[in-house]
């Protein structure tokens, strides 16, 4: 064999593996802990962050993924948006693809309590690009109506939605928050003014208690820490679809190598109206449990993190 076939064995190869670590990926979820320390709690807390599912199950009925879950005995769940696909609910009048989120959804609100925000997907379903009827495709005009009922289904499965809201929940404020929808743009890039946060959330962190925020895109984290949030859960990056080390390859918005694309980040920032010196604020990214347009995972298995708050 000469040296053009020898480099074809190894590319095949090569291709080969990356095709069995893409389906390992795909196919399974590790979990990540985190712990966070600070002065403002007096007992430690446990939250499960689940995000990025899109319909995604692990084992019947994501029997697996419950089962994971309750064994980290969490005091809460927190989703952080993008259970389903979009462009299924503008095709799908028939409500099923919510199925999978709500009936998992069901089952973990009988765990403990379940505390959510929406993701990118959930939000398309109330832009106009995706309640324009299309042509052949009778009905498929009713997103905002769909995303109406999942709602309401999410309600009834015992979830609190958190819509650019705060609630106080064992002596943290758990916050929500739901940027606009062009924050989430491919084309152009989108620019948060700087009290961004504040105008959409309407309400400045309380200085003594620990702010908790979940929202779903990271890329903004300095926004989120100038505002106060002590910690930040995100997902929306999918760890980069390619992961090297802690560099994911690509971000929704087709940005190469995001600088916020999974594990842990830390600034130091100020509020001075309220704070004295800078303070050290968190974010967590998950990579995600689910795949969409680009379903695929290498060397990213899908990820659930669980974040423990102890007393400094």
């Amino acid at each position: 064999m000469g040296k053009a076939g020898i480099l074809l064995v190894i590319l095949a190869l090569a291709v080969l593996l990356l095709a069995v670590i893409a389906v390992l990926d795909d196919t399974r979820f590790v979990i990540r802990r985190y712990e966070v320390r600070s002065a403002k709690v007096s007992r430690k807390l446990t939250f499960v962050f689940v995000s990025d599912l899109h319909e995604k199950e692990y084992g019947k009925n994501n029997e697996a993924l419950i089962r994971a879950i309750a064994d980290e005995h969490p005091d809460a769940v927190l989703s952080g948006g993008d259970s389903i696909i979009a462009k299924k609910a503008m095709y799908d009048t028939t409500e099923s693809f919510m199925e999978k989120p709500i009936r998992l959804f069901c089952a973990l609100s009988k765990i403990c309590p379940v505390f959510a925000v929406n993701g990118n997907h959930e939000d398309a379903m109330r832009q106009t690009e995706y309640n324009e009827e299309r042509p052949g495709m009778p009905g498929s005009h009713l997103a905002r109506d769909l995303n109406d009922a999942y709602e309401e289904k999410l309600k009834a499965a015992g979830v609190v939605s958190l819509h650019n809201e705060r609630i106080r929940f064992e002596g943290i404020d758990l916050c929500g928050l739901e940027l606009i929808h062009d924050s989430y743009d491919k084309l152009r890039r989108w620019r948060p003014e700087e009290d961004e946060v504040e105008k959409t959330l309407g309400f400045d962190p309380d200085p003594d208690i620990f702010t908790l925020l979940v929202t779903h895109n990271p890329k903004y984290f300095p926004q989120y820490a100038q505002w106060g949030a002590d910690l930040t859960l995100c997902g929306h990056i999918h760890g980069g679809i390619v992961r090297f080390g802690r560099h994911g390859l690509l971000s929704p918005d087709y940005t190469f190598f995001p600088k916020y694309c999974c594990g842990e980040y830390h600034l130091k920032t100020i509020r001075p109206e309220t704070e004295k010196s800078a303070k050290d604020r968190t974010l967590i990214v998950s990579c995600g449990l689910g795949t969409h347009t680009i379903p695929v995972r290498i060397f990213n298995p899908a990820e659930l993190c669980a974040v423990t708050i102890v007393p400094e």
